[in-house]
């Protein structure tokens, strides 16, 4: 199972930039954890030189924003931040068509619902629970929001419980 904690301690260096800013991802966070090892197997030998600056939601896909560290030559540190971007931008269009909430594959042709990103099951319960449906993904995002700050996920190590909802309960389902 996927958690902060598990993706901070398999890819220290990549969290220990100042400034850094996470948002809740909810059922994003397989996606970033496949681009978190994407990116580090991209740096090859050269460990410790790209860092995340930002982590979140954006108009209903997920955004990773990073910084290169200048310890390559001009050429090499612009191909390797040339190939990060385009894994940013891979995990970006798979974000499009994973349900945002339970990690589930969004069918073809299923819009997205209100800048959500969501699988039959959950846009069908949006649809019809509306309000009701919206309060409880701002419940779920709130308890991860929650979970990111009594980590001090800026600071001490975090604590390896998952972050993530339950995939479908039987109100939603």
């Amino acid at each position: 199972m996927v958690s902060w904690g598990k993706i901070r301690l398999r890819h220290p260096f990549q969290f220990s930039g100042p400034n850094l800013s996470i948002g809740p991802l909810l059922g994003w966070l397989p996606i970033f954890s496949d681009l978190c090892f994407d990116i580090e197997n991209l740096q090859k030998g050269e460990k410790n030189i790209i860092r995340w600056t930002q982590v979140k939601e954006k108009t209903g896909s997920l955004r990773a924003r990073f910084r290169v560290m200048p310890l390559l030559e001009e050429r090499e540190w612009q191909n390797l931040r040339n190939a990060a971007f385009e894994l940013c931008e891979r995990a970006l269009n798979e974000s499009m068509t994973t349900c945002e909430i339970c990690s589930a594959p969004v069918e073809p042709g299923l819009e997205p619902t209100g800048h959500m990103v969501l699988c039959r099951q959950h846009s069908m319960a949006r649809q019809r629970d509306g309000a009701a449906f919206d309060e409880m993904v701002r419940g779920l995002v709130q308890a991860e929001v929650h979970k990111l700050r009594q980590a001090e996920f800026l600071g001490d190590e975090l604590s390896d419980t998952p972050i993530r909802p339950p995939p479908h309960d039987k109100r939603y389902s």
